[in-house]
């Protein structure tokens, strides 16, 4: 029969397209569908070789407790056994200072003080898996009831000493607390002395505190406040840098930074001070023209004397010299002598310098790149030495022209060229 409507076969090859593309998607659908079961079984079988004990430990008897321990991603199977059989340790130990009633929050505390024995694998009972996360394993310990038994005995007077340690600390922790609140009160009714007197042992035992009601920083910005109240402006600003280059807190670096903007410009010593906590120095100055015997520099040593005095640093005498013990100490490095000295009289640091000046090359110049410039006719060597260890923490020198001045200036030039372009860039801390 002759089909006389013409959008039939167009509709004909749109029913045959839309069968083949449903037959498609039903296939996709179906392949689909089988993979997840699949992947289901490969899991199961997976879960079955896995022993039975994992998920059906033993149970415990009249003889021995029994539990699993488990680790994951470690590095080698040796590493996953020894965390399995940890973690199996610990989570007895856990078990039982639960049984005793002790606080989970007191628990890590009271298991550094214990030490369990007996906790041993079962044999046949370790089971490894790996993959690419790493080693994986199970395993079943015993642990013996009589063990059991004395440990429970052992964490019962662990808890007594610790809860007794623990009320001393809170008590401790009460009174230190106190102590800051009168600093504070007695600061703020400007009685210094009081408030110094209750500061000091809570800033000695800050870090021996558990629940201080301060932060250090708190305390140490208090105790700078004391010493600028009292004019003590050098200990004012050692506290405000304290917290400036020690504290991790904005806020407390931001309060000791705007303190420190309000006081007056420190000595030019002063970052030495820093660096050498403020103890002690040994100073030995020598000086030395041509051939002539070396001597004592005492222009040099007045200037760092002074230096020193400006930051309140206290100078060890070392007491005099004689040519052949400076030749001895800077020429041939011999300082155990010199050191054993500065050490017993309570040197932290020994500060050597000499001057050697070349008269011949007084007046003189050189060419330096096209241009006439003055030849230096001195140099002078530095030496900065732990006494205590004997050891030279820094050695350096420079040049200058000193041949032509007299001690006195040609100290001030080279204490300030020392202390400024060497010392505080360069020395390191004892």
């Amino acid at each position: 029969m002759h089909n006389s409507d013409p959008d039939l076969p167009i509709m004909h090859r749109t029913l045959s397209s839309f069968k083949r593309y449903s037959l498609c998607f039903f296939l996709a659908c179906s392949v689909w569908a089988v993979l997840p079961a699949a992947a289901g079984a490969e899991d199961a079988g997976l879960a079955r070789k896995r022993p039975v004990w994992i998920e059906h430990p033993k149970t415990d008897d009249s003889v021995f407790m029994y539990r699993i321990g488990y680790a994951s991603g470690q590095a080698s199977a040796v590493s996953a056994q020894q965390k399995a059989l940890a973690q199996a340790t610990q989570g007895i130990l856990d078990e039982m200072l639960m049984c005793s009633g002790v606080d989970e929050a007191d628990r890590p505390l009271l298991r550094r003080r214990l030490a369990i024995t007996g906790v041993e694998p079962i044999p046949d009972a370790v089971y490894y898996e790996s993959s690419v996360a790493g080693y994986f394993c199970w395993i079943q310990v015993s642990y013996p009831l009589a063990g059991k038994n004395k440990l429970l005995q052992e964490i019962s007077q662990a808890k007594q000493e610790f809860l007794k340690e623990r009320d001393a600390q809170n008590e401790r922790d009460r009174r230190l607390n106190d102590a800051w609140r009168n600093a504070k009160a007695s600061a703020l009714q400007g009685h210094a002395a009081d408030a110094f007197e209750a500061l000091r042992e809570p800033m000695e035992q800050y870090g021996n505190m558990t629940q201080p009601d301060f932060a250090l920083e708190e305390a140490q910005l208090l105790l700078g406040d004391l010493h600028r109240d009292l004019n003590d402006q050098l200990a004012a600003r050692a506290q405000y840098e304290l917290v400036v280059g020690t504290s991790t807190a904005k806020i407390w670096k931001t309060q000791a930074q705007q303190r420190l903007a309000k006081l007056p410009k420190p000595p030019r010593f002063w970052p030495m001070y820093i660096r050498l906590g403020g103890k002690p120095v040994a100073v030995l100055c020598a000086y030395q023209r041509d051939n002539d015997p070396r001597t004592s520099f005492q222009a040099l040593h007045t200037v760092i004397a002074r230096d020193l005095s400006e930051c309140k640093m206290t100078e060890t005498e070392l007491g005099s010299l004689d040519s052949a013990q400076m030749d001895a100490f800077f020429d041939k490095k011999q300082i155990e002598s010199l050191c054993l000295t500065a050490a017993n009289k309570g040197a932290a640091v020994l500060l050597a310098v000499i001057c050697r000046v070349d008269s011949a090359l007084q007046g003189k110049t050189q060419d330096f790149a096209g241009v006439k410039m003055p030849t230096p006719d001195s140099i002078v060597e530095i030496m900065v030495i732990d006494p205590a260890r004997q050891k030279v923490l820094y050695a350096d020198q420079f040049k200058d022209r000193t041949a032509s001045q007299t001690q006195s200036k040609a100290a001030e030039r080279m204490a300030s060229i020392m202390i400024n372009k060497y010392l505080i860039p360069k020395c390191p801390a004892p």
